[in-house]
């Protein structure tokens, strides 16, 4: 009786830090000379209870909950992005060019070991972003 307890409060708690805005929709550019940068995260068990704060061009977007993504136009051309704010887990960082009128998707991937972490930045062709961010949920 005692572990089903604790088991649906985990439960419950996990479900909590997921992201709870709106489920994902293209952003229509608000001009047709920039571009847009999506950061993703897909629902996991590793670190779901925790949010690294999203950085591009060192100005802070916003916390990336489990299962949520964040966007931002910016001008075309290089722009450096950091997941970071995870005190005891080391930054990781990515550097990207993006094109006019176009998307990048960058996804932020989590891979917890019995004693290590890794986390990573990687840039996500397109039809994959799409298909992997269709169930995720806008932060706000």
């Amino acid at each position: 009786m005692y572990k089903t307890i604790c088991i649906t409060l985990l439960s419950f708690l996990i479900i909590s830090c997921s992201a709870t805005g709106p489920k994902f929709t293209p952003v229509e550019m608000k001009s047709n000379s920039g571009s847009l940068i999506y950061v993703y995260r897909e629902s996991v068990f590793c670190l779901a209870a925790r949010s690294p704060d999203i950085y591009i061009d060192n100005t802070k977007i916003a916390a990336l909950s489990n299962n949520g993504y964040i966007f931002k136009q910016v001008d075309p051309g290089s722009h450096y992005l950091e997941a970071k704010g995870l005190m005891d887990l080391s930054a990781s960082s990515i550097q990207i060019e993006t094109t006019k009128g176009k998307a990048t998707y960058i996804k932020w991937i989590p891979k917890c070991g019995f004693l290590s972490w890794k986390l990573t930045l990687v840039e996500v062709p397109e039809e994959q972003a799409l298909h992997e961010i269709s169930d995720a949920s806008l932060q706000n």
